[in-house]
């Protein structure tokens, strides 16, 4: 678990991954995926290979 998990600041967000930045593809780095207007930066990760989507909840 990890700080965000647990911190009600962090929570409530929707996030974005990118393939690409200014218009520029990021194909040599990976995908980012981020938090849109996450100023603690605790959900922010770079060159990422896989995604998994998963439902929660009813």
């Amino acid at each position: 678990m990890s700080w965000p998990e647990i911190d009600p600041g962090f929570g409530g967000k929707e996030v974005l991954l990118a393939d690409s930045q200014d218009g520029v593809g990021l194909d040599s780095e990976g995908p980012r995926l981020t938090a849109p207007g996450d100023v603690k930066g605790g959900r922010y990760v770079f060159g990422v290979v896989s995604v998994t989507p998963i439902k929660v909840g009813d």
